[in-house]
């Protein structure tokens, strides 16, 4: 019988322990299209962190929905959330892909919204594991177990 691993990275799926170590909350950061994110799932009266997929800054989207209409800018009034982190300056609003069967696609706040590690953080990172050995290698202090290979 063959095992199917959970999946991974599939959006409205609940976070892989694995991936739940590499998260960080940046609600200030810049968010790509087709980015893999976790979000809040707060339904069912807990919060679940669940994979999502960034599909566009809705800021951008009207702006350019503004521009083919030659409309000046498009005035966002984003709720108290938003505004307790600093208002428009700081915190945007992103089209997410929730769920993937049936696809469905939800408004968040980037307060709402972790992104994950990148690979230099995690080997920068003192408190991983993966730290150490990484440090060791850059520096050449391998243990005397480890022969490096010429």
């Amino acid at each position: 019988r063959k095992v199917v691993p959970p999946p991974r990275g599939v959006p409205g799926e609940p976070l892989l322990e694995v991936d739940q170590a590499n998260v960080e909350f940046k609600p200030v950061r810049t968010f790509l299209p087709d980015e893999i994110v976790a979000w809040q799932d707060r339904s069912g009266g807990g919060t679940t962190l669940r994979y999502g997929r960034i599909l566009v800054a809705t800021e951008e989207e009207e702006a350019l929905a503004a521009a083919e209409l030659g409309v000046g800018e498009v005035d966002d009034r984003l709720d108290d959330r938003a505004a307790a982190y600093g208002g428009m300056d700081s915190v945007s609003r992103l089209r997410v892909q929730v769920t993937s069967k049936p696809m469905r696609v939800e408004v968040l706040l980037s307060t709402d919204i972790y992104s994950f590690k990148s690979a230099k953080q995690r080997t920068n990172d003192p408190t991983d594991d993966n730290h150490v050995s990484a440090t060791l290698v850059r520096s050449n202090q391998l243990p005397p177990a480890v022969v490096p290979l010429s």
